[in-house]
């Protein structure tokens, strides 16, 4: 009996593949797996390093002690390279390569984890194409990274490259709630990154959660053309908000509910609007609040909302870029109202 690994729910077709790669006796010596956060390459990595030491027939079992120490992260024979400070430097790839020429502590096989590869410094990234070139019998690596491009082409062409693609929005909902995030806040955080940690992090920041809380009534008060939308910046958002990040978390959870506005008044088949919004659980209430304005007002918040935002990246202070945005909505509104 096997123990299902977190990439067999991530990319079940891709484990799948590499369970029969593995069973044929196929698995190439360095691979570079690519894909945004969270899509689910180191969990590959563990999956395939379980595999190559798993002391029963149907490999990886998951429960043997070999599996077991790879899952934790304390088998011997498996190493993990992480960047030093913001980059991986070469004095860390010559320590990784006199590792390779080192006999396993449990056995032949050593694998070995590159994390965020494309921080390789040339000389680093260099220094391990020697290796890539003339691979050991007994070793494999695995580099793993979300920007392919920022890796050296003569270090990808020596690896079989294997894209991640995002996880789909339901199951990063489920991927979160059966880590503890609440179901409704699951269905927010899941449209806003898919990478577990990230979700995690982002479930712990009270910021978030104030934020998701006042926002409906922010909103309400912008489009009613009432004063204390302007006044709430000041009063509840910079209050509220530590970094310009807490800013930019804010117009994006505007931005998700504008596009859930915009879905109640544009989709009339309410099994399918279930599907598509943020927010189903909301559904009634915002059809109540927001169905007397028009869709074109929506459509402009959001240019609005993504103006704002570029205001912010520009050093413009988030308290002055609010403040625009509820001016420039106001303005808007008199073209609709």
């Amino acid at each position: 009996m096997t123990q299902a690994f977190a990439i067999e729910e991530k990319q079940s077709q891709l484990a799948q593949l590499m369970r029969q790669v593995i069973q044929n006796g196929r698995l190439a010596h360095a691979y570079l797996f690519e894909g945004n956060a969270g899509s689910g390459q180191a969990d590959m990595a563990i999956f395939l390093a379980a595999a190559l030491f798993c002391s029963q027939e149907a490999k990886p079992c998951g429960q043997c002690d070999h599996c077991q120490r790879v899952i934790r992260g304390d088998h011997s024979d498996v190493e993990w390279l992480t960047k030093d400070a913001n980059s991986i430097k070469i004095d860390q790839i010559r320590e990784l390569k006199h590792n390779l020429s080192l006999t396993g502590l449990e056995g032949r096989v050593k694998v070995f984890v590159i994390e965020a590869a494309e921080t390789m410094t040339v000389q680093a990234a260099n220094s391990l194409l020697k290796f890539l070139e003339e691979p050991h019998q007994d070793v494999y690596i695995f580099l793993l990274t979300n920007n392919r491009e920022a890796i050296l082409p003569t270090v990808q062409s020596r690896c079989q490259v294997i894209h991640f693609p995002s996880l789909a929005v339901d199951q990063a909902v489920r991927l979160f709630v059966d880590h503890g995030v609440g179901k409704a806040q699951a269905q927010i955080i899941a449209w806003l990154t898919t990478d577990l940690e990230s979700a995690l992090a982002l479930n712990d920041n009270q910021v978030f959660h104030d934020q998701c809380q006042r926002l409906d009534q922010w909103l309400q008060l912008i489009v009613a053309r009432d004063g204390r939308a302007f006044t709430m910046v000041a009063t509840d958002w910079m209050k509220l908000s530590r970094s310009r990040q807490d800013n930019q978390l804010l117009l994006q959870l505007l931005t998700l509910l504008l596009r859930d506005c915009l879905l109640i008044k544009s989709q009339s088949d309410q099994e399918t609007l279930d599907q598509v919004l943020v927010r189903p659980d909301l559904k009634t209430n915002r059809q109540a609040k927001y169905q007397a304005y028009p869709e074109g007002l929506f459509l402009d918040l959001l240019k609005l909302v993504t103006k704002a935002q570029k205001m912010i990246k520009q050093n413009v202070s988030p308290q002055a870029s609010m403040e625009y945005f509820v001016l420039e909505a106001w303005n808007l509104e008199k073209k609709y109202l």
